[in-house]
């Protein structure tokens, strides 16, 4: 699983880094008629470098069936293996801002602003097809007409999709990417997969009509297995 990634599965929405929010954190609301002004809460006694110690805390959300955290299919080995990996990942780092808030709603409250943030950074901040990707990984942007027709624009089903490295489908950002493909069903109307980190293969390095990184996923269907490809690097312009 990708570490970076955790933030958006568990925010309900889970490739590659993409530009990232500034580190968020959801006061408590304030007790009506108090008048008292709302300061921000006291996290947990958990360093940021100590990923055990996130990670335990990864599974008492997940053990207490804490939003989307149940829905994790990750062990805490699991968990502290995709840390270390992500290494300096700030997305990981989000995620760890917002875990060690000390409530489950006030956890909630923060993956959902660094969501909805990092999702508008992804369209606001575009690239043309003809510049390289860059470290930053930012999304191409295409008029929204011709958006509205990139490949996999109107698929319902898992034999509809069709994609290569070359020609993949286009989607924009993360949260789209996997809302899309657990959207779509199998030839008998059945949903395979609920998380569509679970079908992830990699990625598979660059390609696409704009050289952006592209992601692989294979869906179980009765009929067969479906190979499909990902560019998340490609939005409508505002």
């Amino acid at each position: 699983m990708r570490a970076g990634l955790i933030l958006l599965l568990a925010a309900g929405c889970g490739g590659s880094t993409k530009p990232q929010p500034t580190p968020v954190t959801t006061p408590p609301p304030t007790t009506a008629g108090s008048g008292a002004t709302p300061t921000a809460p006291t996290a947990p006694t958990i360093a940021a470098t100590d990923v055990k110690a996130v990670c335990k805390r990864v599974m008492d959300l997940k053990a207490s069936r804490c939003g989307e955290f149940a829905a994790l299919e990750i062990d805490e080995n699991q968990c502290v293996t995709a840390f270390k990996e992500a290494g300096a990942d700030p997305t990981a780092q989000t995620f760890i801002n917002c875990v060690i808030q000390p409530s489950c709603e006030e956890v909630k409250g923060c993956m959902q602003a660094a969501s909805e943030s990092a999702q508008q950074t992804e369209k606001q901040d575009l690239r043309a097809c003809t510049d390289p990707p860059g470290m930053d990984m930012k999304a191409v942007g295409l008029p929204p007409v011709e958006y509205n027709k990139r490949n996999g624009a109107g698929v319902t089903k898992y034999s509809q999709a069709k994609s290569t490295k070359a020609l993949p489908i286009e989607m924009c950002g993360v949260r789209d990417e996997n809302a899309w493909l657990v959207s779509l069903t199998c030839n008998d109307t059945s949903h395979p997969i609920m998380d569509a980190e679970t079908a992830r293969v990699g990625n598979v390095g660059s390609g696409g009509r704009c050289g952006s990184i592209i992601d692989k996923y294979a869906v179980k269907c009765p009929e067969k297995t479906y190979d499909i490809f990902i560019d998340a690097y490609v939005c409508p312009k505002q």
